[in-house]
């Protein structure tokens, strides 16, 4: 497509360099939104149109938006507010935004993260000297409700994902399928026509949105890149949709993980390889094990399943290796 805005002009002349599309995604995020649409126009980077797109919100998160905007849609090439009538979830919002938006490269943010000022500077630097370039992760900090920094808490993983971001495409590809990681989706930094190529996100999906977009962009031959250095403050609070507990989210969490399973994991993992049997094992275990006669025996079957220990004996070897310099 023909990329617009290239060249922005300010107050102090032109800005030149792509196009940057931060789309700040919400849905009843009121509590924080003001604090992420801060971000935006705290950048470093000027040549930024913002998008806000909404998932049918039933608090007052459109009226502070709009508001915000109005007030500093001076600092962006472009504003937009996008709404819907009804709830439609989270891969499809991610589209509607995308929809909107003109820019050549894409940053999402949810209405409760935070960017840090450089972080689309850091992109933009890296993917001018570096073209092959075409979705990239980054490092982030955690913080809390009130915004304090807190710990990473799955740090065992930590190796596993550096491992992970130095793999050829199809070794990313295998890897996946065994192990689907967080790999920093809030981080992720897109370029337009990549995302167009596979499809953008899958709307079969309401609450998984990166699991089936990684699938997609390695099946079409584009590796996943890593850039160092920490680019967006992600919040961990009870009511965000990868954490809460609500008898209803967790059903369509369940339910969305056994689909994603079936339509992109499956047909990696071969019948005839340890590993992918373990894998197998430990999802029937989790998500299709009945028992017999209605006795589960979990600790029993547990102690047939190798998965995490598989997962540890991985992060310790990975461990290992960073530290001594051979990986």
């Amino acid at each position: 497509m023909q990329f617009k805005n290239n060249i922005q002009n300010t107050d102090s002349g032109p800005v030149r360099g792509p196009l940057v599309s931060v789309i700040v995604m919400t849905y009843n995020s009121a509590t924080y939104i003001l604090n992420t649409l801060e971000s935006a126009r705290l950048q470093t980077y000027q040549n930024i149109e913002l998008i806000v797109t909404d998932d049918c919100s039933s608090d007052h998160t459109l009226e502070l938006a709009s508001s915000w905007i109005t007030k500093y849609r001076e600092r962006f090439v472009r504003c937009e507010i996008v709404t819907t009538p009804f709830n439609t979830g989270i891969p499809s919002n991610c589209n509607r935004g995308i929809g909107r938006s003109e820019g050549e490269w894409i940053k999402i943010i949810a209405g409760d993260d935070i960017l840090a000022d450089s972080c689309i500077e850091t992109f933009i630097s890296e993917v001018v000297r570096s073209r092959d370039l075409k979705f990239i992760a980054s490092d982030m900090n955690y913080i809390n409700s009130e915004g304090k920094p807190v710990a990473d808490r799955d740090t065992r993983y930590n190796f596993i994902r550096k491992y992970f971001f130095s793999l050829t495409r199809e070794e990313q590809l295998k890897m996946y399928a065994r192990f689907p990681l967080f790999l920093n989706s809030p981080s992720f930094f897109m370029h337009r026509d990549t995302l167009e190529s596979v499809g953008l996100f899958d709307e079969e999906f309401r609450i998984y949105d990166d699991l089936p977009l990684i699938f997609r962009l390695l099946e079409h031959g584009i590796r996943i890149s890593h850039i160092s250095g920490k680019t967006v403050n992600y919040r961990m609070h009870e009511n965000s949709l990868s954490r809460t507990g609500k008898k209803d989210i967790s059903s369509i969490r369940l339910k969305e993980q056994v689909g994603c399973f079936d339509k992109y994991r499956k047909k990696y993992l071969s019948n005839f390889n340890l590993i992918d049997l373990t894998v197998r094992y430990d999802f029937w275990l989790e998500h299709s094990y009945k028992g017999l006669f209605g006795i589960k025996m979990l600790p029993l079957m547990y102690l047939f399943n190798f998965y995490q220990k598989y997962l540890s004996s991985l992060a310790e070897k990975y461990r290992k290796s960073f530290k001594a310099g051979t990986c």
